[in-house]
């Protein structure tokens, strides 16, 4: 079997040729699942991990543009945008969790509470503690 240069995928990405996505997938495939379960832990379900991949191979599909061979190589740009697409989601489901934890102390004090104002303050501010 003739080995594909990373060259040739983000050529064939740059086309948009499914062809070159295929590839790219079982070649790194293995290496962006990795970088996103080390940055989202055992913590995080695998559905979100999972969730996250293909968010990721969303990216590499609509914003090749964005990769510079003159800046690095193909590998790394993807090994970047997993790490960062990671952390978004990290991000995200903490702050979905401080939100049950939110709801779940109101009730504990059974308090009767809109929480959509709440809910509100939340999203604003990811650095909310209790």
């Amino acid at each position: 079997m003739i080995r594909v240069k990373d060259i040739e995928i983000v050529e064939g990405l740059r086309k948009q040729d499914m062809l070159a996505l295929h590839t790219a997938i079982d070649r790194y495939g293995d290496l962006i699942y990795k970088v996103v379960h080390s940055v989202l832990d055992t913590a995080h379900s695998k559905v979100l991990v999972d969730e996250c991949v293909d968010d990721i191979l969303l990216i590499v599909w609509y914003n090749i543009s964005s990769y510079d061979e003159k800046r690095g190589k193909f590998r790394n740009w993807l090994i970047s945008v997993a790490k960062f697409k990671a952390i978004d989601y990290k991000r995200k489901s903490n702050k979905v969790y401080q939100l049950q934890e939110f709801q779940q102390k109101i009730y504990v004090e059974g308090k009767n509470v809109n929480l959509t104002k709440y809910e509100g303050i939340l999203s604003v501010n990811i650095f909310w503690e209790f």
